[in-house]
């Protein structure tokens, strides 16, 4: 039994389309021209990516420097620093070290500079210990800064810095430079054993002694265990309290 028009058709609809193309019908000679126009017409265009090298540039490169490795090979492609801030690469897709994160998506196109916006974050009255960096969602370490290195280039986005066991929430964009000045809570006389500095909820964040008598904090209400009792203070931005025993 032979197949009828209309399931020939549809074989051949099956075929174009198993093919990756796309079927047209012409019964004469006039319907085949106007299928030909309709097909260039209809047709699908694609842009050549150029293949060659192009540049990429960070502002603000951290002085510990970023790794930019290739994404397709996982190879390493170039090194950043703030001596070297721009380098050229084959057009690809790379990925970037930004403190403990990772940039990835990094394209470089030929002929053209892509480039790349870490914000800058500076931690005055750093601790000897470190303030770390953290992911609010996960808690993860992205760096750290510390008195003898105050400043670190970061990802855009929202992160939380340790001062003690308290936290200071931040924002930072692209390219801002953001200072945080901590209050400082400094004890004259402080013990050996040391006095517990606690938050509004009664959580110990910090502590003072007669090694280190002064601790860096985010803003806010505190309080200060002291023989006797508890000495409850507010601190400023920027500001410097000092008790006495």
């Amino acid at each position: 039994m032979n197949p009828s028009r209309s399931q020939r058709t549809s074989r051949l609809v099956c075929i174009a389309r198993a093919a990756g193309g796309r079927y047209f019908p012409a019964g004469s000679a006039d319907e085949l021209a106007k299928t030909l126009m309709t097909a260039v017409e209809t047709g699908e265009v694609r842009q050549l990516k150029k293949k060659g090298f192009g540049h990429l540039k960070i502002k603000g490169a951290d002085l510990m420097g970023h790794q930019v490795t290739n994404s397709e090979t996982g190879q390493k492609a170039a090194s950043f620093s703030n001596v070297q801030d721009t380098d050229k690469l084959t057009t690809g897709i790379y990925g970037v070290t930004v403190g403990k994160a990772l940039w990835s998506g990094v394209e470089t196109k030929a002929a053209e500079t892509t480039v790349l916006e870490p914000g800058i974050l500076t931690v005055n009255h750093a601790a000897l210990q470190g303030n770390r960096i953290l992911e609010p969602e996960t808690g993860q370490e992205m760096g750290q800064v510390s008195n003898t290195k105050s400043s670190m280039a970061l990802m855009p986005g929202d992160y939380e810095v340790t001062f003690g066991q308290a936290v200071w929430p931040i924002k930072l964009e692209a390219g801002q430079k953001l200072v945080l000045n901590p209050g400082v809570v400094a004890l004259k006389g402080a013990k050996i054993n040391g006095h517990a500095i606690k938050d509004t909820q009664g959580r110990e964040v910090g502590m003072v002694s007669a090694t280190g008598n002064s601790m860096a904090l985010p803003p806010g209400k505190y309080t200060l265990e002291v023989e006797g009792g508890q000495e409850e203070f507010e601190l400023k931005e920027g500001q410097r309290i000092e008790f006495r025993l």
